[in-house]
């Protein structure tokens, strides 16, 4: 039962990010902190959680990694450079409260089928480009957020909307995007891959929600 159960979703950029779709690109160039200039104040994470949701035809799943670490160069009211580390063994799964049920998805997740969390113990994002908007979206977002994201040993591509707010010495961001877990060799279940799965099969696509925060140590 438990093997049809899915998830991935690395569900909110901490950042919370809103609803953009991103499959996973090529990668691109992520900034370097020596890019900043002599002026940029260096802020740390204080706090970072990743909400997941995976779905199947016949339901879905939710729950949340956790922002280990993280570092944001911060300059002329941007954000010149930033690099922030999830800790898969993190994973939490927040919808099931028998706790067998909850320990073995949550034990499939973190397996060779999933995310192989004894081998890939840590993703790592890191940034490419913050782009201010002009103004603010419908739903509040205030930049595009775009940038490497590593997973299971894969490197791709992503790009956001996030809503980023900047004050005296602190950063908050918050963003939401969805994925194609198998740009990042998480493929079980995929319809796409194995043919035969009938209606068993497990959506490609994870939702992602990323809140962050950060302030100078």
């Amino acid at each position: 039962m438990f093997k049809n159960l899915f998830f991935l979703a690395i569900g909110s950029l901490a950042i919370s990010l809103s609803a953009c779709n991103n499959q996973g690109g090529d990668a691109t160039d992520p900034m370097a902190e020596g890019q900043a200039g002599a002026g940029a104040d260096t802020l740390l994470l204080t706090e970072g959680t990743i909400e997941w949701v995976g779905s199947k035809p016949t339901g879905k799943h939710n729950g949340t990694f956790k922002v280990s670490e993280g570092s944001f160069m911060v300059e002329n009211n941007g954000i010149s450079a930033a690099q922030f580390t999830i800790d898969m063994n993190s994973l939490t799964v927040l919808d099931l409260t028998d706790a067998k049920m909850n320990a073995d998805l949550a034990g499939h997740l973190k397996s060779p089928d999933f995310f192989q969390t004894d081998s890939f113990p840590s993703a790592t994002f890191a940034l490419s480009s913050a782009t201010a908007l002009a103004t603010p979206d419908s739903l509040g977002n205030t930049h595009t957020i775009a940038g490497n994201l590593t997973l299971k040993g894969a490197t791709k591509g992503v790009s956001f909307p996030a809503k980023v707010t900047l004050s005296e010495g602190s950063l908050s961001a918050e963003g939401s995007l969805s994925i194609d877990r198998t740009q990042w060799n998480v493929v079980y279940g995929s319809k796409n891959i194995f043919k035969n799965l009938g209606d068993k099969f497990i959506n490609d696509m994870v939702d992602l929600k990323i809140k962050v925060s950060a302030a100078k140590g």
